[in-house]
């Protein structure tokens, strides 16, 4: 097993429609927001996590690839299993009590993504005029269809035209056959899930028209033995 290559995406990550990376709620307060999105603790900056980013384009692939059981499903459970090349958790990773030595560890690395510094400050502008720090409040009314009083309720979300830095590093592993299979799912998970990913969503509320996104990335080739004595 040795490392041959290093592949690194990065680029940007632009919100078309508004969007919403949930956290917890911390106290009650009147006239707050009833759904906050997740927050940098140290700037109070919205920011996507990674495990957001490499989690819906799991969940992406493993349908495409037909990899989800109606139990699994059911459970909410994602695919797992001993196949030495399992493209889904070859690249994605497995659960630690599914160990596959044959495998080798998790190829695809994804980092969480923060506001671009042209964002922040469009962010802070928008903030001193509407009182949300780089947020919008979307107030939104739950009608019951069987009749009832409607349930007003207001979701923050990220607004529609912010933008992100994102990365994303992934390991070519000679596992016998020169690192072809990892080139390969390089080409049929990883860019095919970043493809998916735009032409669904991301975040919560994606049925009613959040997260749709637009990646602009390019990608860099990096030698891990480039700094490496020849004989290491």
């Amino acid at each position: 097993m040795k490392l041959v290559k290093i592949l690194r995406i990065h680029g940007k990550l632009v919100a078309e429609s508004g969007l919403r990376i949930g956290a917890e709620r911390g106290e009650m307060e009147i006239g707050g927001v009833d759904n906050p999105v997740v927050r940098n603790p140290l700037t109070n900056e919205p920011y996507i996590p990674g495990s957001s980013i490499k989690g819906k384009m799991r969940a992406l692939m493993e349908w495409a690839l037909g990899k989800v059981s109606a139990e699994a499903d059911l459970k909410k459970s994602a695919h797992q299993c001993d196949d030495p090349e399992c493209p889904i958790c070859r690249v994605f990773g497995s659960a630690a009590n599914v160990q596959v030595p044959e495998r080798g560890p998790t190829r695809l690395i994804v980092r969480d993504a923060h506001l671009t510094e042209e964002s922040r400050e469009k962010l802070q502008r928008m903030s001193q005029a509407k009182g949300l720090l780089f947020t919008e409040a979307k107030q939104e009314v739950f009608v019951p269809r069987l009749g009832g009083d409607a349930n007003p309720r207001t979701t923050e979300r990220v607004p529609a035209g912010a933008e992100f830095t994102f990365e994303m590093i992934y390991k070519v592993f000679d596992m016998g056959d020169g690192g072809a299979i990892d080139e390969r799912y390089f080409e049929e998970v990883v860019k095919r899930g970043l493809e998916l990913l735009e032409l669904d969503a991301l975040g919560g509320h994606t049925s009613r028209g959040y997260g749709k996104i637009r990646l602009e990335y390019e990608i860099d080739t990096v030698d891990p033995r480039g700094h490496l004595p020849k004989e290491a």
